[in-house]
């Protein structure tokens, strides 16, 4: 057998072994509580091959007993001392945690024996919510396993997987109380929802956390396959233990609603697991102290749910479990009756809507109505106010039953947004001043011309520069406006004021066109992105208030240079072991940029900049510790990630001025380019694979002009600009190995800046019934939409005065300002590279010759959750709307201040419009 010193000197010398050792060993992190002996879970690097990472590793000391492609890059294993300090010297190794023993001990049974008889059709929770129907939804319990057979379920319940060897069985009896009290038909809140046994706790109640993380792995596997709305309860909160808490989250961010109890006394919440997670919904029991760590409470006192001694028994059930079980109830009522929504803004909604005796207990949620009668008089009220506002003739009440009723409230609310402001229902958030221009007060500096059955319209103007547009969870429209910074426009509609009013978020001068925002690991908040020339920068943004928390931290840095100063960004989501990345642009430094041609410039390049990795403190990463996408991009301006993710895309400004062995070309040549950028495997592919062709290689239009030279290239075709002998020379750049060529071809000096991929509304898809009326052609779903900026590099210059040119001629001298339509086929353009009809206008200027100073110059493009496409004009200082032409006058009422509202009704809808005391 091998000695320990000689398997150590085996994984530095030897070819393929592990990966070079760091210089110190990884600590190990500890779990508080009691520790599975030997047992470790291994957080591996996101760039680090798991595969060739476990083939080389000792095989003596080793036991692998998960491997997680979900939660985390990583694996579980019983490990030997000699192996565990083999990783521990391993590059491949982000972390490595504890493996420990965790217990559920929140729930006390009332009775000693169960209560075998049946059902009883007169328990108080027969006046909840049931009458939601979340068919559609599907509730997790990561537990003890569930009596399937149980006549509480209505065959709805279901086996989903077991963890840590148990029998599949439900032994204890907690889950499938759990389960019943969630979903169950008589005891239960969501009555119709669907229930899934995930076993990883024994029937004594004890658990592994790495038994609990491949639980969690393996819900978000089958969530995603699914596609149905998900939550996951885990009757769990033990000792502090971050692979736990990391995989809870990880769920979270994958839009998974996850609900845990907080002990009831005795124990901070703040130290125990998961609850501590800021973005799980943490549940205490009705009268529990108010902590940081707890969302609600809820009733978990004497609480009768099924039981496995028999399909028709019953027993009693009282702890912060219960509590969580009606809570998850809750939520799947809330998405199976009117919709999904983000985990985060379902806990806010949660919490809002929370009714607080005192100060000293937490805040409870209710799922009865208490009083009929006035749920009556109430609907006579939502008939009456019906009646004022049939002429929406989009709403379409069904007043048979109280809770349809009270369903058609939340509609109203978020049609009615200004009336439920005045009656107090919800906060007007935020509160800082702004600048509201009426939409009746704005029209067009030059209206644009748009394809048949859409309309345009103008929301905003008077900016300095509109650049880069991204909308935030709440549907506020953020924009870079170059020269100030970002400020955020949210659709108001009160007593003085009916449009959209501009707040500053950011005051930076120096942010000039970037801009992303995402989750922030935690909480309702998110993260926004914005770059300056040298600079990607990161703040904590509250959705809610439309401001920024605290100052701003530095993602990379120095990549500043001359000429191309945008860097466009976006984030490339957390896929199984993929880590989350933001994707960063950067130009070249002049028109041909010769020093391009080096990667160690670090020019006309695009990087990528891990987010789950630690932070280099102060300035970031700096550029060159990015990892290469792809190079030879001279001015990539325009990025969107395709819809599946796995492939980035590009939209390329070409050079100007182009000359092709002294021929001047540059009227009809180059083609501006669309990219395609693989990013499955990207790590595998040698950087010199990664080349497309700036600053030497270049992409035909039209030769058609060009008839007295031999520059006879087709649409599509490789050139070089280099005077033979010099190389590379037409025929290398015409070589896929050496230079690769766009996927679709388009009009020279178009300038495009933006690309954006439509996800259309769906029929069934939450809001789907409002968002039809807004929505662009929806049987363009999938398709990509492109800015033209419009470009000065044509024979006369473009909007330039061209004496006496006919009119004629002169229109075949401008182009862009407008936005196109690539139609999508099969993950690529419908068209072929050698197309050059691969495009269509959307919205356009009408007068080309009035150009560039009396018409749109479109750069930011953005569809929101209606499918309406909002895009920026930088020297117009204007932003638009681009909907469909029958859409109802004014806003709908999923634009962020409305949406605020709607979200809140429909809360109320389910729970009980608490104002009104109907809870």
């Amino acid at each position: 057998m091998l000695s320990r010193p000689l398997i150590l000197l085996l994984s530095v010398v030897c070819s393929g072994v592990l990966a070079t050792p760091t210089a110190t060993k990884i600590p190990i992190l500890k779990h508080a509580g009691k520790v599975k002996e030997n047992s470790y879970i291994i957080q591996l690097k996101s760039e680090a091959s798991k595969s060739a990472h476990l083939s080389h590793l000792p095989k003596s000391g080793l036991d692998i007993s998960y491997t997680y492609d979900q939660v985390f890059h990583g694996y579980a294993a019983r490990l030997d001392s000699n192996t565990l300090e083999y990783i521990q010297q391993s590059n491949d190794v982000a972390a490595i945690f504890e493996d420990g023993i965790t217990t559920t001990n929140m729930a006390r049974p009332i009775l000693k024996s169960d209560n075998t008889g049946p059902l009883s059709r007169s328990n108080p929770n027969l006046e909840s919510i049931r009458r939601a129907n979340p068919a559609d939804v599907d509730v997790y319990d990561i537990g003890t396993g569930i009596y399937t057979a149980h006549t509480a379920f209505g065959g709805r319940a279901h086996w989903g997987a077991t963890f840590g060897g148990y029998k599949d069985a439900d032994g204890n009896g907690l889950s499938t109380c759990i389960a019943g009290i969630a979903v169950g038909a008589t005891y239960g809140v969501a009555t119709q929802a669907n229930i899934y046994a995930v076993k990883a706790i024994s029937d004594s109640g004890s658990a592994a956390i790495s038994d609990l993380i491949a639980a969690i792995n393996w819900v978000i596997s089958a969530a995603a396959a699914s596609g149905r709305p998900s939550l996951i309860t885990l009757a769990i909160s033990g000792s502090v233990n971050s692979a736990l808490d990391t995989a809870v989250l990880s769920a979270i961010n994958s839009r998974i609603h996850f609900i845990v109890p907080v002990p009831s006394s005795g124990i901070d919440p703040a130290n125990t697991s998961p609850a501590r997670v800021v973005a799980a919904i943490a549940v205490g029991i009705e009268g529990q102290q108010p902590s940081s760590i707890i969302d609600v409470c809820s009733k978990g006192t004497a609480v009768t749910c099924p039981s496995i001694q028999g399909p028709t028994a019953t027993r009693m059930l009282s702890g912060s479990v219960v509590s969580m079980a009606r809570v998850a109830g809750i939520v799947a009522a809330v998405i199976g009756a009117y919709g999904n929504s983000s985990p985060a803004l379902i806990a806010t909604q949660l919490k809002l809507h929370a009714s607080k005796s005192n100060f000293n207990v937490c805040p409870v949620i209710n799922d009865r109505w208490s009083d009929k009668r006035r749920q009556d008089q109430w609907c006579q009220v939502i008939t009456s106010v019906h009646n004022v506002i049939s002429r929406n003739s989009h709403i379409k009440p069904d007043f048979r039953s109280t809770h349809r009723c009270l369903a058609y409230l939340s509609t109203m609310l978020g049609a009615l947004g200004s009336v439920i402001l005045t009656l107090g229902l919800v906060s007007a958030a935020p509160t800082s001043p702004g600048e509201c221009k009426p939409l009746s007060s704005l029209s067009f500096a030059h209206r644009p011309n748009v394809t048949s059955g859409l309309s345009t319209r103008v929301i905003f103007n008077g900016l300095k520069r509109p650049r880069g547009l991204r909308i935030d969870s709440l549907s506020n429209l953020l924009v870079v406006d170059r020269g100030v910074g970002v400020v955020a426009l949210s659709y108001r509609n009160d007593s003085t004021c009916v449009g959209w009013e501009k707040r500053t978020v950011v005051n930076n001068e120096n942010l000039n066109h970037g801009i992303e925002i995402g989750p922030s690991g935690g909480g309702s908040n998110q993260y926004l992105y914005a770059s300056t020339s040298d600079n990607v920068l990161r703040w904590e943004y509250d959705p809610s208030s439309v401001a920024v928390v605290g100052n701003p931290v530095t993602i990379a840095s120095n990549m500043s240079n001359s000429d191309h100063t945008t860097r466009t960004l976006i984030l490339q989501p957390q896929s199984g072991s993929t880590s989350q990345y933001i994707i960063v642009t950067r130009g070249s430094e002049s028109n041909l940029d010769e020093g391009a041609a080096e990667i160690s410039s670090g020019r006309s390049q695009i990087r990528r900049f891990a987010l789950n990795s630690s932070l280099p403190s102060g300035a970031g990463w700096a550029w060159e510790q990015g990892e290469l996408l792809g190079w030879g991009l001279r001015n990539a301006v325009g990025i969107a990630l395709s819809p599946d993710g796995e492939d980035l895309w590009e939209v390329e400004n070409s050079s100007d001025n182009v000359f092709w062995r002294g021929v001047d070309v540059h009227h009809e040549n180059p083609a501006e380019e669309l990219n395609r950028i693989p990013l499955n495997n990207i790590s595998t592919i040698p950087d010199a694979q990664k080349f497309y062709g700036y600053p030497w290689c270049y992409t035909a239009w039209d030769s058609s002009a060009l008839t007295a030279s031999s520059f006879t290239f087709q649409t599509g075709s490789q050139f070089s600009i280099r005077n033979p002998p010099e190389t590379p020379d037409d025929a290398w750049c015409s070589v896929d190995q050496n230079n690769i060529k766009p996927v679709l071809s388009m009009q020279s000096h178009s300038a495009p800046l933006d690309i954006v991929f439509y996800n259309a509304p769906s029929e069934g898809s939450e809001g789907y019934d409002n968002a039809r009326l807004y929505a662009v052609n929806t049987e363009w779903n999938g398709d990509a939409f492109v800015s033209f900026h419009g470009s000065w590099n044509r024979d006369p210059p473009t909007g330039k005065s061209i004496g006496i040119v006919s009119r004629l001629n002169m229109l075949k001298f401008l182009l862009g300002y407008k936005v196109v339509r690539i139609p999508w086929n099969n993950g690529a353009p419908a068209a072929s590279a050698d197309s050059r009809n691969g495009y269509e206008t959307v919205v356009g200027a009408p007068d080309l010759s009035q150009c560039p100073n009396g018409c749109i110059r479109p750069v930011g493009v953005a569809f929101d959750r209606l499918g309406r496409l909002f895009v920026s004009s930088d020297t117009t200082g204007e932003i638009f709307i681009v909907e469909n032409s029958n859409a109802p006058d004014g806003e709908s009422d999923s634009s962020s201040l409305a949406n605020r509202v709607n979200l809140a009704g429909l809360v109320m809808g389910v729970i009980g419009a608490i104002v009104v005391g109907l809870v």
